[in-house]
């Protein structure tokens, strides 16, 4: 497993969605510390979001126009994420193998329009 960092610079976001995997705690709990929006994070090289903003209780980013069709692993993505109620609903989850707990405890979460 590569180690973690916070991406302070446009370099860092790039070698961190250059890496297969976006870990757990990547990034602070606010879109601010990385001075660009995740929303624009190439994801096309991504295989697992395992626990990405798991307990991050300030994240509501759009995560709408993430390419998610090689992602295998979301498993814990928004476990205690309890600010996050963003739209999912374009998300290609084709490849998708791991959900274990993704929501658990994400009380702000409405999937009510899920399809």
């Amino acid at each position: 497993m590569a180690a973690a960092f916070e991406p302070l610079t446009l370099s860092h976001v790039r070698k961190l969605t250059a890496n297969t995997a976006i870990y757990r705690f990547a990034f602070d709990d606010s879109e601010a510390t990385s001075g660009m929006s995740v929303a624009s994070w190439n994801t096309s090289s991504v295989t697992s979001c395992a626990s990405t903003f798991e307990g991050c209780t300030s994240f509501n980013g759009d995560l709408s126009r993430w390419s998610m069709h090689r992602v295998v692993s979301i498993g814990y993505m928004f476990r205690e994420a309890t600010a996050f109620n963003g739209d999912l609903n374009k998300w290609d989850t084709s490849s998708v193998v791991y959900t274990n707990v993704m929501f658990a405890g994400a009380s702000c979460f409405d999937c009510a329009n899920a399809r």
